[in-house]
């Protein structure tokens, strides 16, 4: 039997936020759902996990073993996701104790990894980008780094917030070129210092991942394996 999803799982253009766009979501909570939601949104669509993963499916066979596989990889329930044709920003941001924006560094995605992750970016000045970032992290009473993925849509220049995660991204490292000690101002929070909101981020910052290769004794391997740490 196929069971259409409830009302209460579809979040389209009105969005959580007023003046906030976001594609049209819906939330998978039971495997019966999986086939209305699909023929809710039309291909193609993006199939996520609720910790990690995301697959963009054009037919209802990559659909489906997508569904599958995060299904016993990370249990329910299910992200089923609009696909929007646009190019990807993503912001990190710190927020203190009232939501307020504390320090943050925006990038453009310029080349991406199979997950849609960043493998190359630049950093950017973008206000439009910061005013909904501070207006989402005011309504939800924010406190400490999270990172906000957002997409413009190529037709219309819009913005549509795709994800919220509660934690540094994994291009952090950026902010040694960009002025924006974000991992410092943190610390300073916990340890329950003033801290004054930062300059903004350097522009045109770019960074591009790379794969290094470590040569070494086997008698280094061995040591880490049996004690946990190596002095190299």
């Amino acid at each position: 039997m196929i069971r259409r999803p409830p009302r209460s799982t579809l979040f389209p253009y009105t969005t959580l936020f007023r003046s906030i766009l976001t594609p049209k979501t819906i939330v998978i909570r039971e495997s019966g759902q999986f086939s209305a939601a699909v023929e809710e949104l039309g291909f193609p669509v993006m199939v996520k996990g609720v910790f990690y993963d995301a697959e963009k499916c054009r037919t209802i066979n990559e659909a489906e073993n997508a569904f599958q596989k995060m299904r016993v990889k990370w249990g329910m329930p299910i992200i089923i996701q609009e696909v929007i044709d646009g190019e990807e920003f993503d912001i990190c941001c710190i927020a203190g104790k009232e939501g307020e924006l504390l320090g943050a560094i925006a990038i453009r995605k310029t080349g991406l990894t199979d997950k849609g992750k960043a493998w190359s970016a630049v950093t950017i000045k973008n206000d439009e980008l910061l005013n909904l970032s501070k207006k989402v992290l005011k309504k939800i009473n924010w406190k400490g780094p999270c990172e906000l993925e957002f997409l413009q849509e190529k037709r219309t220049k819009k913005l549509f917030l795709l994800e919220i995660n509660p934690r540094f991204p994994a291009w952090i490292f950026v902010c040694t070129g960009a002025d924006q000690n974000l991992p410092k101002l943190i610390v300073e929070l916990a340890l329950g210092n003033h801290v004054e909101p930062l300059p903004q981020a350097k522009s045109g910052i770019i960074f591009v991942r790379h794969a290094t290769d470590l040569v070494c004794s086997l008698d280094y391997l061995e040591h880490l394996t049996i004690s946990g740490e190596l002095h190299y």
